[in-house]
């Protein structure tokens, strides 16, 4: 059941998304959202990021997928969630920026046999 869960979250943040009415899709409004959502990640405004990081991390901004991971993984103003975390690692390990892959196999390291099934 949790690789059923993990291949959907994979489907939903490779880019496999309904587009929305409004201008939310333009490239420039989403590294915006990025950006900003990193900002207020730092700041420790976690229930901002999470709103400005979700969309861009839908849409395949590696960034925002790292971002987001890292906050279901501490369980930052969302519940903590090892399966969905990892997942966008797992994702956003396709941009190869380095240091990531090492970060997303020492936690994967980390847990036991239950979570890794």
């Amino acid at each position: 059941m949790t690789r059923f869960y993990l291949l959907c979250l994979i489907f939903l943040l490779t880019n496999i998304v309904v587009a929305k009415e409004n201008d939310a899709t333009t490239s420039t409004n989403l590294f915006s959202k990025e950006r900003h959502g990193i900002r207020l990640h730092r700041k420790g405004d976690y229930k901002k990021a999470y709103k400005k990081l979700y969309e861009a991390a839908t849409w395949g901004l590696k960034y925002s997928q790292y971002f987001l991971a890292i906050m279901y993984l501490k369980g930052q103003y969302i519940k903590q969630d090892i399966i969905i975390g990892m997942g966008l690692l797992a994702v956003e390990n396709e941009a190869d920026i380095k240091g990531r892959k090492k970060l997303f196999e020492n936690i994967y390291a980390s847990l036991s046999d239950k979570q890794t099934k």
